[in-house]
């Protein structure tokens, strides 16, 4: 478990996907995905919310997600 995941706690579930993987190419397909990494944020409908190519900023993933929490 790392940071990000220890500061969402319960609120969110985060998934690590291998861009080589057949699994991780058709994911990047699918939301054009041009960097590594790249972090994807969905609401509960399954609607990207956030995209940011590059190591994440964890404090802005946290309050993405309590917003979207609150919302």
């Amino acid at each position: 478990m790392d940071r990000l995941e220890r500061q969402l706690g319960d609120q969110a579930e985060l998934i690590r996907v291998d861009l080589m993987s057949s699994m991780g190419m058709e994911l990047a397909r699918r939301y054009g995905v041009r960097v590594s990494p790249t972090l994807l944020v969905f609401d509960g409908m399954g609607k990207v919310v956030y995209s940011e190519g590059g190591p994440p900023s964890v404090q802005a993933i946290v309050d993405l997600v309590a917003g979207l929490a609150l919302g």
